[in-house]
């Protein structure tokens, strides 16, 4: 009996000195960046697509609404809550607030999404690209997109 105490007491040490020898990728590593979006295969819903819309950050993260529609697409990116891409930088500096004040960008967008359409529910986007945007300082009244 001793014996098998002994085989569990270096198990357990051996076994974490063998996990902690092999490197592990970090969430950034393993995550899609925006030049593989419109590349990747896996875990997409369809092929990528350009949208005119507005970029703002609401309680439940950044999400783009889509001009002339109701439509609103949530921002998948690894500093949010459960993103699995990363958004451009030049999206990426509209994540958090200037000068103390949450900030909202009108361009052009080029997404691939990763959930289906479904009318009147946010649709889960990567951002492949980001362009024409126009950034102005928002009134502090928008909380969140409708759902």
């Amino acid at each position: 009996m001793p014996q098998l105490l002994a085989s569990r007491t270096i198990y357990p040490a051996a076994f974490m000195a063998a996990f902690l020898a092999v490197p592990h990728a970090t969430q950034h590593e393993q995550a899609l960046r925006a030049e593989q979006v419109c590349t990747g295969a896996a875990g997409f819903a369809g092929p990528c697509y350009s949208v005119r819309g507005r970029l703002r950050v609401y309680a439940e993260g950044p999400a783009i609404w889509v001009i002339g529609t109701k439509h609103y697409l949530k921002v998948e990116d690894v500093d949010q809550e459960s993103g699995t891409c990363i958004a451009p930088e030049n999206v990426r500096q509209f994540f958090t607030p200037s000068a103390g004040l949450p900030r909202e960008a009108f361009g052009d967008f080029v997404v691939r999404a990763r959930t289906a359409y479904r009318p009147g529910r946010l649709q889960r986007v990567c951002v492949a690209s980001a362009t024409h945007l126009v950034a102005r300082n928002m009134p502090r009244t928008a909380s969140s997109p409708p759902n």
